[in-house]
């Protein structure tokens, strides 16, 4: 089929690629034309783990351009992958998602099926058909809600191997057209209302980000406590009521969904008249959670002006250059403020927006005669940072403080009985070593 994507972003580029992967013609446009200038020149605008490669194996059938009207009259069936933004409030900032619908109705000469990919607060995808059919009488359009389950660093993978798919409409013809797409998929197909499919996706990703929050609040109890919350996290995991996955404890979650998406139903909420108490209190763990880890920092180097901190890794999450609401930005404006010299390192991360950040391009050159390093996200070539040459590079005995309990305490015990050493993580028992004669990095 010939299908069209608005937004070029992560959500529509990898949807796009997917579904040419399928076997279909897809026709993107994006109002930043210098994304598709990129796309255009063979280039790729986001960085996601395998998409290069399937954008161009599938070159042939993608087709990229700023012309709207191109797309819509090549196109019946359009996917609105655009933006939904927080505004000042906490509201969902719908202007592109409205942008995109006003512009396929205003140059659709035939009918039209008009999903939305968007996450957007319940009601929203009816209102669009409303607004779509009140403009012409002459076309006929059709709205789907098809929200995507992917997570940034393996929307590739969670877009071809999806746990379901879900497709909410009032109509029945639009939604057996669609689930005659996804017939490729290998996925259980759930069919239901537009606006319980808008409150099914805030509903699931609300759940995960109070998963999180839920084992990060208790990692601050087993903290003080002396006990280790990985071995807590294990054991709730092994419960198959639970089961293990966002239980792994760090410094607070961040990125362009769970921030964002949290805030929003919690006011779709209470424009009804209704109170989630648990969306707010998760909030609140995340931001205290980023709190907690500072004021560790902060304790052990009591006077942290004009000391070198090195934070290792900015992006919210590894295998993504994403820095929306990442715990990186409110960590590094507090060791500033305090007066410190921050350097930081991340392999994708190239421009960072707190001024006094002093970014460089290499492991090797960020942990330089640094006074305390301090991991913030969990990428893999970090897993290197205990090999006997870094840790000479830092200054005498390493201080790190471990924000993501990247290392296992085992590992950095081993470590600390040949090297002084101090490590802290988060809701684990601190390993120091500092006193004690030992050899030293040889």
């Amino acid at each position: 089929m010939k299908l069209g994507i608005f937004g070029v972003g992560y959500v529509g580029l990898v949807t796009a690629v997917c579904l040419a992967d399928k076997g279909h013609s897809i026709f993107i446009h994006d109002t930043a034309k210098e994304k598709i200038a990129t796309l255009q020149s063979g280039g790729v605008p986001i960085f996601e783990e395998g998409l290069e490669q399937i954008l161009h194996q599938n070159r042939n059938r993608l087709s990229f351009t700023h012309d709207a009207r191109k797309v819509i009259s090549e196109c019946e069936i359009i996917f609105i992958c655009t933006g939904t933004p927080q505004d000042e409030k906490g509201n969902a900032d719908l202007s592109q998602v409205e942008s995109a619908v006003n512009e396929i109705t205003s140059h659709s000469l035939s009918d039209k099926i008009i999903v939305i990919k968007s996450t957007v607060p319940p009601g929203t995808t009816e209102q669009m058909e409303q607004l779509a059919n009140k403009q012409t009488s002459a076309t006929n359009f059709l709205f789907v809600h098809n929200p995507e389950f992917l997570r940034q660093g393996k929307a590739v993978y969670d877009f071809m191997n999806p746990s379901r798919i879900i497709l909410g409409a009032s109509d029945k013809k639009a939604q057996e057209i669609l689930k005659n797409i996804y017939s490729a998929w290998d996925a259980p197909i759930l069919q239901t209302d537009s606006k319980s499919a808008e409150l099914l996706k805030y509903a699931a990703n609300s759940f995960l980000a109070m998963k999180i929050s839920y084992i990060n609040m208790i990692s601050q109890l087993s903290d003080s406590l002396g006990t280790n919350i990985d071995d807590i996290a294990s054991g709730i995991g092994l419960d198959p009521r639970i089961g293990s996955d966002f239980l792994k404890t760090g410094i607070g979650f961040g990125g362009s969904c769970f921030p964002k998406d949290l805030k929003a139903l919690e006011n779709a909420a209470a424009d009804n008249g209704v109170e989630l108490p648990f969306i707010g209190q998760t909030l609140d763990i995340n931001e205290k959670q980023g709190d907690f880890f500072f004021e560790k920092i902060k304790a052990y180097g009591e006077d942290l002006k004009n000391k070198k901190i090195t934070m290792l890794g900015l992006s919210f999450k590894p295998k993504t250059d994403d820095i929306r609401s990442a715990p990186s930005i409110v960590l590094s404006e507090k060791l500033l403020n305090e007066g410190a010299r921050v350097t930081a390192f991340d392999p994708l991360v190239r421009d960072f927006p707190i001024e006094g950040v002093h970014m460089v391009h290499s492991f090797e050159s960020a942990i330089i005669d640094t006074d305390i390093t301090v991991i913030v996200t969990e990428w893999d070539d970090f897993n290197q940072l205990f090999r006997a040459e870094n840790m000479k590079r830092m200054k005498q005995p390493p201080v790190i403080f471990d924000g993501r309990n990247m290392f296992t305490l085992e590992e950095v015990r081993r470590i600390a009985d040949q090297h002084p050493l101090h490590y802290e993580s988060i809701g684990r028992p601190k390993v120091s070593s500092l006193g004690v004669k030992k050899q030293i990095f040889v």
